[in-house]
């Protein structure tokens, strides 16, 4: 079988960590590979079945390839079938997922064609956006490539009336 999905680290909240993810991708030595192993395991969420005993799903419709990835019966402590709803209105879903932690979910048209590398209007990412005004109240030094410049920028949001200002993290990525 030959499997779409993604890796997903769990944060003590067990909620997806992109954070703890990218501390796994980004380790340098065996120790530190087995010790982040140890202490925050991987795990593969399975989405989409593309081949199956050396044969092509990639002009099945989803629903056709989704069940014949149900019918593999599969799952494990570290990986697991994402859900399928045809029962539930998208906004209930994504609903589900952001409680669950997650960044948001994809729609796809039921009888869509699984098109490797290309975007379609079949499929709809549906992102969970939180905003929030902050205040950037200084910065990290930057390392490794990033030396020149800062590392990350320090967060703030504005305590009511007051002047002062409560820290609430801190970004890094996205400039």
């Amino acid at each position: 079988a030959l499997l779409d999905g993604e890796l997903v680290v769990l944060g003590h909240d067990g909620k997806p960590s992109f954070s703890q993810l990218q501390h796994r991708i980004h380790a340098g030595s065996p120790s530190s590979v087995k010790r982040l192993a140890s202490a925050h395991p991987a795990s593969l969420v399975i989405f989409d079945l593309l081949h199956l005993d050396g044969g092509s799903l990639l002009d099945r419709a989803y629903d056709q390839r989704r069940a014949a990835l149900d019918a593999l019966q599969i799952g494990a402590s570290n990986w697991a079938v994402t859900p399928s709803f045809t029962d539930a209105t998208g906004p209930e879903i994504l609903r589900v997922a952001v409680d669950a932690g997650m960044e948001g979910i994809v729609a796809k048209r039921r009888s869509s064609l699984y098109r490797p590398g290309q975007r379609s209007r079949e499929w709809i990412k549906v992102k969970h956006q939180r905003m929030q005004e902050v205040v950037i109240g200084g910065y990290t030094t930057g390392k490794g490539s990033r030396r020149a410049g800062f590392g990350a920028l320090l967060l703030g949001v504005p305590a009511g009336d007051s002047r002062k200002v409560t820290f609430v993290g801190k970004v890094g990525t996205g400039f």
